[in-house]
């Protein structure tokens, strides 16, 4: 099994953030604490755009050597090699970074994730060759429900295990229903970024001495063997999670609080 990145435990909370609230004629961005968590390998942002601005203000990093973006809101239309894409609200792209010469359209209220892998030795060690194209376009039958202990959640991949030698993993994950008692204490031998896109979950969390309540706009970097328990969640609760290495073990584990599962 591929042995996971080094990883801090980070927590950022845009849904906090007043900035993101009201954006009028703009855009606003924020780094999700994965870049200082992954040390400097991988970073994430969130940007929400609206009204009047220009591309330059969204551009990517043309250099990255993975770039994932994945659609919050309205739409953007990208050139890519002999033909162009449209990714519209849960769509999500590998390997099309935004640049001026590859914008078609782009609606004035876009907001988007963006998970780059930057071109250094450690992520090329990790990831020796640079990932193919990947298009992954929402629909309701790509949502599998989970089997065993998770049925409670559906689990969407966006391909990226595939085109990474399963270096990296980005999945959609979605309550099928609200549960209380949630997960239960776990480690997972993974790296891991989990971002809110919908609803709320109450994450405890090794090394943080209060619940964090995910809404969307939050985002947990959380080491591997770091122990954690989404104690409870929305039934409309979506995150969207980045998990380094794809193959990774599960552990049951005890509450580091109180010592009782």
């Amino acid at each position: 099994m591929t042995q996971p990145i080094s990883m801090n435990l980070q927590i950022v909370q845009t849904s906090r953030m007043e900035k993101f609230r009201h954006p009028h004629n703009t855009v606003t961005a924020s780094e999700l604490g994965l870049n200082e968590a992954s040390h400097g390998m991988f970073s994430a942002r969130r940007v929400k755009a609206s009204g009047v601005w220009s591309l330059a203000e969204i551009a990517s990093d043309p250099q990255a050597w993975l770039t994932v973006l994945y659609v919050l809101k309205g739409f953007i239309t990208l050139r890519v090699p002999g033909n162009t894409v449209t990714l519209n609200q849960h769509d999500a792209v590998c390997q099309a970074p935004i640049l001026p010469s590859s914008v078609v359209e782009i609606a004035p209220n876009l907001e988007f994730i963006e998970i780059v892998a930057r071109d250094d030795r450690r992520v090329r060690n990790l990831i020796p060759d640079k990932p193919a194209q990947l298009v992954s376009f929402d629909s309701p039958a790509l949502h599998v429900k989970g089997t065993g202990p998770r049925d409670f959640f559906d689990y969407r991949d966006l391909g990226v295990a595939e085109i990474t030698r399963r270096q990296v993993e980005i999945q959609v994950i979605r309550a099928q229903r609200a549960r209380e008692g949630g997960t239960g204490w776990h480690s997972h031998s993974m790296a891991q970024l989990s971002y809110g896109l919908s609803g709320w979950a109450s994450l405890d969390v090794e090394g943080n001495s209060q619940p964090v309540i995910q809404k969307p706009g939050d985002a947990l970097s959380i080491p591997p063997d770091c122990v954690h328990n989404a104690s409870s969640f929305s039934d409309d609760y979506w995150a969207l999670q980045l998990q380094i290495p794809a193959d990774y073990s599960t552990v049951a584990a005890i509450d580091p609080r109180f010592g009782a599962k």
